[in-house]
C-alpha cells in the first residue's frame, strides 16, 4: 500500500511539472549543463538519459523576456502572472510532500551500514562577479571536453567540478542543499531526474549541453550586459547519486558544512562508487548578468551564506558585497573596509 502510495504520488508530481512547463515561467536567458550516469547493475555510464535542451533549454518558455527587465527597464515580464503563480505554488507544494515522505522512507541516518542501494544530494552555489567569469570558463571547458558516457569520465568531471567551486570559495554568496536518506535506485533515478529537470528549467537557452557521450552547442542570443545588473552572479548546481551515503547538511548558511559536504563528494568521484552527475550552471553567456536580486527571484530556496563562516573574507557596510579581507577599500563601490579610517566618497 505504501510502496503505491509513493508510486502515485511521484506520478502526480512529474505529471504537474511536465504541465507547468507550459506556462511563460520568467527564467534567466541562458545556462549550460553536463551529466550522466547508471542507476543499473551493468556500471556503464549513460543510462539514465536526459537528452540536450528536453528541459526547457531550447527556449521552451518562448522569446519577449530579458535579462535585467526587473530592474527597471520598460518592457514587460518583469512578474508572475496569477496563472503562473497559483499552479506554481501548487507544484511545490507536492514537490515538498513527496520529497520528505522520501526522505523518511529512507531510513537510517549518516554512517550507517543498514541502508538502501543509492543515495543522492544536490547543492547550489550562488557565486559573486570576482569568480563568476572564471567558474562560467571552467564549467563550459569540462562540458565540451569531459567523458560523459563512462564511469571513469564522470568521476574525473565531479572532481574537477570541485576543484572550480572550492577555487570560488571567497566568492561564494548563497547556497542550498537537498539532503536525502538512501533509497532504491528506482526512486533515486526519478529523483534524479527531478532536480537536474528544475535546475534546467531556470534558463531558456542551453549553449552548451554534454550528455552520455553526445554534446550539443548553440550560440547564445543577442543580449547585452544592463548597467544596473552590475558584473553578476552564476548559480551552479550540482547533483550526485552514489552507491554509498553523502554527507547531510544542517545548516546551509554555514560555510563549513558545505566545504565538508564538497569534501565528501570528493570521495565519491570514483567509477565504483559514483552513479550519475549532473551539473547545471545558469548564466552562460558573458552579456546574459543575473544580478543578486534576480538570483533571489529566480532561486528562492537559496539563503545566504554566513559571512562570518568564510575566513578571509568582509562584506562591505555600505553596499554589502564580499571582497578579500587584505583590501583597503570596497571594490564594489569604493567605500572604505572595516576598521580602516578612510572616509567614504
Amino acid at each position: 500500500m505504501r510502496k503505491r502510495w509513493f508510486r502515485w504520488a511521484l506520478a502526480v508530481v512529474a505529471a504537474f511539472w511536465l504541465g507547468l512547463s507550459a506556462y511563460p515561467v520568467v527564467a534567466q536567458s541562458t545556462g549550460g549543463s553536463f551529466g550522466g550516469g547508471s542507476f543499473g547493475g551493468g556500471g556503464g555510464g549513460g543510462s539514465y538519459g536526459g537528452g540536450g535542451g528536453s528541459y526547457g533549454g531550447g527556449g521552451s518558455y518562448g522569446g519577449g523576456y530579458s535579462s535585467g527587465g526587473y530592474s527597471g527597464g520598460g518592457g514587460g515580464g518583469g512578474g508572475l502572472s496569477c496563472a503562473c503563480v497559483v499552479p506554481l505554488i501548487i507544484g511545490l507544494v507536492l514537490l515538498v510532500i513527496v520529497t520528505n515522505a522520501m526522505k523518511k522512507k529512507g531510513g537510517s541516518s549518516h554512517g550507517s551500514r543498514a541502508w538502501g542501494n543509492v543515495d543522492i544530494s544536490a547543492i547550489r552555489l550562488g557565486v559573486d562577479w570576482r569568480a563568476r567569469r572564471e567558474l562560467q570558463a571552467h564549467l563550459e571547458r569540462l562540458a565540451k571536453s569531459g567523458q560523459t558516457n563512462s564511469q571513469a569520465g564522470l568521476a574525473n568531471l565531479l572532481r574537477e567540478t570541485i576543484l572550480g567551486l572550492r577555487r570560488a570559495e571567497l566568492a561564494w554568496l548563497y547556497a542550498d542543499v537537498s539532503n536525502y536518506k538512501p533509497m532504491s535506485a528506482a526512486s533515486a533515478e526519478g529523483i534524479f531526474r527531478q532536480l537536474g529537470s528544475d535546475a534546467r528549467a531556470r534558463f531558456r537557452h542551453e549553449l552548451v549541453r554534454n550528455a552520455d557521450g553526445t554534446q550539443t552547442s548553440k550560440d547564445a542570443p543577442e543580449m547585452r550586459a544592463h548597467p544596473n545588473e552590475g558584473e553578476g552572479v552564476v548559480v551552479v548546481t550540482l547533483i550526485v547519486a552514489a552507491r554509498r551515503e553523502i554527507l547531510d547538511v544542517a545548516n546551509v548558511q554555514d560555510a563549513n558544512g558545505l566545504r565538508a559536504l564538497l569534501d565528501d563528494m570528493t570521495a565519491v568521484a570514483n567509477p565504483h562508487t559514483l552513479m550519475a552527475l549532473e551539473v547545471i550552471w545558469s548564466p552562460a553567456a558573458e552579456n546574459d548578468r543575473m544580478s543578486t536580486a534576480e538570483l533571489e527571484q529566480f532561486y528562492p530556496q537559496l539563503k545566504k551564506i554566513d559571512e562570518r563562516s568564510i575566513a578571509g573574507r568582509v562584506f562591505c557596510a555600505y553596499c554589502k558585497g564580499p571582497f578579500a579581507m587584505e583590501l583597503l577599500n570596497c571594490p564594489h563601490c569604493g567605500a572604505p573596509a572595516p576598521g580602516t579610517d578612510h572616509q567614504h566618497g
